[in-house]
């Protein structure tokens, strides 16, 4: 197409590519604009008060193309509550959300954003000179040389632009109320919820035409670009009951409260698929479009559990001084078998408000509120799937061979063995804490340790020997234990500045905990299971020295350690690379001196060169805030971040990070990258010499830095401006002129600015993303990032 930007013409007509096409803006939207409407209304009388709101919300996705890239959502909510008589009350409470999400392309989005970052380059275009779509990169090179997909396929498939996929939410959650006055001290309240949630998710799917050859075009199609589609249909509903009593007195200086009750919850849930392929046209989205009946498949899986519990809860303090709270749950789950599944979870508080005592009067000008808290309790987790106590047959399970020469022979086969305890999961609890505020109460201060074990634990049971032939069951087979530690400290205060009072406050947070297994059955104490002492998170992997100062010296290493083992996370052994060590290579340490670099026997006590290197739980999470309002301004300011989270890149998929060192096709290399890349010329750089599949783990590919190791090992703590507010309330002697209560202008930004040390080397990588969900596995770096956000808007009150 000679209209777009990146085709020209010479003298003579013919097309010619300008040779800069920024792939990164054909593929991907850098601003997506949104927009958030909100309104309410609220009023009534002494018999009747209602409350209505509703909001829209509307963002642009992040993929360019044909096919609409766009979330939207609907929300809905109304409260109402009515007096019927003196001594009985009725609310109620609907709340309701729907969703849309459609996007293009490959179903992944995340896996499109991790391959669409190969084979590109700005001398490639998506359209061939006649107009075709292309789909080779070397297709611009004049040559019948066979080479990859652009973009792994998906550059050629947007082109296309007949892939499409939605995905549909509506949620509903409605709460009937009737609260009954029995006496001034004792009334009774029975609740209701209906809970619902239906989920859409539709994929259509088609190949896509190319030309690989002038004057020639084909339809391409394989495993992932296929003519197909496919609906999944979930569809959840959930029946709540609350019913309570609550008994309230107060006497001299005495306060009582007591409440009973009992919960039941019924709940069922279903998820239907349906898919087909080889229909007979792409313009259509319907199972009915012809196609062959052979690719059809039709699933259906169906879930239902109930719970019913009793609960009790008294209170009690002394004119404020004193305080106690005891509660106890007694709760039974469909989940366990039928003599497991009741479990009995107390709790009891304790508060003594010493700024109360009459020994502490001197002190309240220094110190107006001092308050110590103590508590234990405990809570049962039965989180897992409701059948799980339960072994299930599934009979479509296809051989590999045939009885009648035609089809393959279907068998039925059991799943694998469960556990026969199999019951809930129990959460101890132990905090002690403080509250103390200061200077007339400007300054507060709460701070909190706490402990908390949790027993039973539902998790993988024992390693059981090869000869079990199938996976270990899950069972309460373990206890870790977590201590840890909140403080929050807030400042509050105004005075007069201009005639007007100027108020401001100021506040930060820390925490940090540690978790600990504290029983585990794994008396060799293998590193591949849970065992006695393990700190949660641990990163074992080896010790590197650093890169190889001369080709002798990585040469004498490389004899040391045996170069027979290309097992070995030595060297990458591609012929193609070099299957010998040379300057700039890692320098992985034999930390047990036996001149191989090896595993041991995989335990605690024997782990061959492993070492502890790091941990990939979060510590010591943060925050600060601020704000003031002076004048009808208003400014607020939020900062959130964590101090330590250790990750080594998954050394496949980390394009951003390893870039060719993992994918050689890797196409976005950022700017200053080659800067920290070892040269003979730049012997201090932080990476390796350059080598193909270097950080791959592959079976055929194996390099130094595809292997956990101390020195490529990354600290993705981060601090983050969440969020900056500035907004303006104008006077209300200009709006009640207007028949208005309230006006404010604000201007809004979000993830406007971060620093972590990743950022060092790798700046294209979010902290927050890099252990999160992505492409074949949680830490892969690489999805959807946290964009950064800036809105303007308006607050009416009428």
């Amino acid at each position: 197409d000679p209209s777009q930007p990146w085709v020209t013409t010479d003298a003579e007509g013919n097309w010619l590519y300008y040779g800069n096409f920024d792939w990164y803006g054909y593929l991907y939207k850098r601003q997506r604009p949104q927009h958030e409407h909100n309104v309410s209304v609220t009023g009534g009388t002494d018999k009747v008060k209602y409350y209505v709101s509703g909001r829209y919300y509307g963002q642009d996705g992040i993929m360019n193309g044909n096919a609409a890239d766009y979330f939207n959502s609907f929300a809905f909510r109304s409260k109402l509550d009515v007096k019927l008589f003196d001594w009985l009350k009725y609310s109620n409470n609907i709340a309701y959300t729907n969703t849309k999400y459609t996007w293009q392309g490959v179903e992944d989005i995340n896996k499109f954003i991790q391959l669409s970052r190969s084979q590109l380059s700005p001398t490639f275009v998506p359209y061939n000179s006649d107009g075709t779509i292309g789909d080779l990169p070397i297709q611009n090179l004049m040559t019948t040389a066979s080479g990859g997909q652009l973009a792994e396929g998906n550059a050629a498939y947007i082109a296309y632009g007949k892939a499409h996929h939605a995905k549909t939410n509506d949620y509903w959650n409605m709460t009937n109320r009737l609260d009954f006055i029995i006496n001034k001290h004792l009334d009774f309240t029975v609740a209701y919820d209906l809970r619902s949630r239906n989920r859409l998710t539709t994929h259509r799917n088609t190949g896509y035409n190319r030309s690989m050859k002038q004057g020639v075009t084909e339809y391409y199609t394989d495993s992932k670009y296929r003519n197909s589609y496919e609906e999944d249909h979930y569809i959840l509903r959930s029946h709540v009951i609350n019913a309570y009593g609550t008994y309230d007195n107060t006497w001299n200086d005495h306060s009582f409260k007591a409440t009973f009750g009992m919960q039941y919850e019924t709940c069922r849930d279903q998820e239907t698929f349906a898919y087909k392929r080889g229909l007979i046209t792409e313009d259509l989205d319907a199972f009915s479009v012809g196609g062959n009946e052979q690719y059809i498949t039709l699933d259906e899986d169906i879930e239902a559990y109930k719970t019913l519990g009793y609960f009790l809860r008294l209170n009690y303090d002394w004119k404020g001084r004193y305080i106690v709270e005891a509660s106890a749950r007694y709760d039974g789950t469909s989940r366990f078998q039928e003599n497991h599944r009741w479990g009995f979870f107390p709790s009891m508080s304790l508060g003594w408000t010493i700024s109360e005592e009459p020994f502490f009067e001197s002190l309240k000008n220094a110190v107006p509120f001092l308050k110590l808290r103590a508590s234990a309790g405990s809570l049962g987790n039965q989180q897992v799937s409701a059948y799980s106590y339960i072994q299930t047959i599934s009979a479509n399970n296809s051989q590999t061979y045939t009885f009648d020469g035609n089809s393959l022979s279907y068998y039925a086969k059991m799943s694998a063995p469960v556990s026969g305890d199999y019951t809930w999961e129990t959460i101890n609890t132990y905090d002690a804490g403080i509250d103390l505020r200061f200077l007339d109460s400007r300054l507060s201060v709460v701070a909190d340790y706490y402990i908390r074990d949790t027993k039973d634990m539902l998790t993988s049971s024992i390693q059981l020997p090869e000869v079990y032939g199938t996976s270990n069951p899950k069972s309460n087979c373990a206890d870790l234990r977590t201590n840890g530690f909140e403080v929050v400290v807030k400042w509050m205060d105004s005075f007069e500045l201009g005639g007007k009072t100027f108020s401001y406050n100021v506040s930060g947070s820390l925490g940090d905990n540690v978790t600990k297994i504290t029983k585990y059955y794994n008396p060799d104490r293998l590193l591949s299971s849970y065992y006695e002492g393990q700190t949660l998170g641990d990163i074992w992997g080896y010790h590197v020295y650093g890169l190889f100062a001369s080709d002798e010296e990585a040469a004498a290493y490389q004899k040391y350690v045996n170069s027979e083992l290309i097992n070995a996370p030595i060297f990458n052994n591609s012929p193609a690379c070099g299957n010998y060590l040379r300057a700039g290579d890692v320098w992985v340490a034999d930390l047990n001196g036996n001149g191989k670099i090896d595993n041991g026997a995989g335990t605690v006590d024997d782990p061959g060169d492993k070492v502890l290197i790091g941990n990939t739980r979060p510590r010591y999470k943060y925050s600060f805030s601020g704000g003031f309002n002076w004048n009808g301004i208003d400014f607020s300011v939020m900062f959130q971040g964590i101090g330590k989270k250790n990750w080594y890149p998954i050394a496949d998929y980390v394009s951003d990070f390893w870039v060719c060192y993992g994918w050689s096709a890797s196409s976005f290399i950022p700017k200053g990258y080659m800067d920290n890349v070892w040269s003979e010329d730049n012997t201090d750089a932080y990476f390796p010499r350059p080598r193909g599949y270097y950080a791959r783990t592959g079976s055929s590919t194996k390099g130094a830095i595809g292997f956990k190791n101390d020195y490529y090992l990354q600290n993705i703590g981060y601090l983050r401006l969440k969020n900056l507010t500035l907004g303006y309330t104008l006077p209300s002697r200009l709006t009640k002129k207007i028949l208005m209560e309230a006006v404010r202008f604000y201007a809004s930004g979000e993830n406007l600015w971060y620093w972590s040390p990743l950022k060092k080397y790798c700046k294209t990588i979010d902290p927050e993303l890099a252990s999160g969900s992505g492409l074949y596995s949680s830490n892969s770096g690489t999805g959807y990032s946290y964009p950064r956000t800036v809105s303007f808007g308006i607050d009416i009150t009428f």
